[in-house]
């Protein structure tokens, strides 16, 4: 390999593990939210909005990707004498998905419910959740990019060794 080549290959990995860094830092944020969250004081809410938005994800050729479907949900609730809205269902945020069934039961429990419990951080009560603990689908951030740290570290191991 070329002197250029490996120079750029070089660069690659290591933008590679620098953002992966970034984004296995946000997914360790996440769950240590989604963690602490459980503990969070609780108030009855009300839902004032509920719909389904379908939309396509970007293709890897910017081309339309897969039609995913996201719950959408609206909230207010009220903590010392204070009213709140909000729209995030848990710490990983509103979650998209291509199977509509899960958007659909999403959306059918919450709207179907006269009061909703809403989770709200006690230093700073606009913060809020209506679903809080830790679930499999929020260490999937940190699982993809950690095991990319991995191998962009073991590519440059082996790159360095061809040296």
């Amino acid at each position: 390999m070329k002197l250029d080549e490996r120079k750029s290959t070089f660069i690659f990995l290591g933008l590679l593990i620098l953002v992966s860094l970034a984004v296995f830092v946000w997914g360790i944020h996440i769950l240590y939210v989604a963690f602490v969250s459980n503990s969070w004081p609780t108030t009855e809410g009300k839902i004032i909005s509920s719909s389904i938005m379908s939309e396509y994800s970007r293709g890897p050729r910017r081309d339309r990707g897969n039609l995913i479907y996201c719950p959408k949900l609206a909230y207010k609730y009220s903590v010392e004498d204070k009213t709140y809205t909000s729209e995030i269902i848990s710490a990983l945020g509103n979650v998209c998905s291509k199977d509509k069934n899960y958007a659909i039961d999403t959306t059918y429990r919450y709207s179907q419910a006269d009061k909703i419990t809403v989770h709200y951080n006690p230093d700073n009560a606009q913060e809020s959740f209506l679903e809080t603990g830790l679930t499999w689908t929020k260490f999937v951030p940190s699982i993809i990019s950690g095991m990319i740290i991995l191998a962009g570290i073991f590519a440059l191991k082996r790159e360095s060794k061809q040296l």
